[in-house]
């Protein structure tokens, strides 16, 4: 009976290890795309019910390819974590932190207004940009990053029409130079 408890715990550890990998990205330890995409649809049923509105920004750090080509992989890893825990940090445990693609983050803000989500953006890039990581050997070394922001829950957005609005309003900031908030086109209009 030992025996068979003891494969019986180690079997629902193994399954308890796999739920969570599929959810959570293993490098970053942050939600990943599938998580993401999921809550953020609950986020925004909340939101038509209850009438407040949300944020959804895009993150994407700034000529990350050069962080790999200059320092190694290794060293991108790390840019990367440190990235996701100054996000954990910087928001609150009810924001939804993802990493949904490289180096591409999401962070949806419930009960937000516009208004939030531009001071909280603004904040995090400011901060980022401030912000000294120390790589695997020692070395220190800074990022930037562009934010798309889009709102919804005050209209029947769906999540994922939010997430492109703000992916074209990150593209926005990256053309126009960098290490900026862009706004979504219909957020302007809002």
């Amino acid at each position: 009976q030992l025996r068979r408890k003891r494969l019986s715990d180690q079997l629902r550890l193994s399954v308890d290890e796999g739920l969570r990998l599929a959810l959570v990205d293993p490098l970053t330890g942050l939600h990943n795309r599938r998580y993401v995409n999921a809550h953020l649809s609950r986020m925004s049923d909340r939101a038509r019910r209850t009438g407040h509105g949300y944020a959804v920004m895009l993150l994407d750090l700034d000529r990350f390819k050069s962080v790999n080509d200059t320092y190694g992989h290794g060293a991108g890893d790390e840019v990367l974590a440190s990235i996701a825990r100054h996000l954990r940090q910087s928001l609150r445990d009810l924001d939804l932190i993802g990493r949904i693609g490289g180096e591409e983050f999401l962070v949806a803000l419930p009960d937000s207004s516009l208004v939030e989500g531009c001071r909280i953006s603004e904040r995090l890039r400011h901060e980022i940009a401030q912000s000294k990581i120390t790589l695997p050997d020692g070395q220190m070394t800074q990022v930037t990053i562009s934010i798309g922001l889009a709102f919804g829950g005050t209209r029947h957005d769906d999540p994922q029409h939010l997430i492109d609005e703000a992916d074209a309003a990150l593209l926005c900031a990256k053309g126009s130079g960098r290490n900026q908030v862009s706004l979504a086109q219909h957020t302007n209009a809002a």
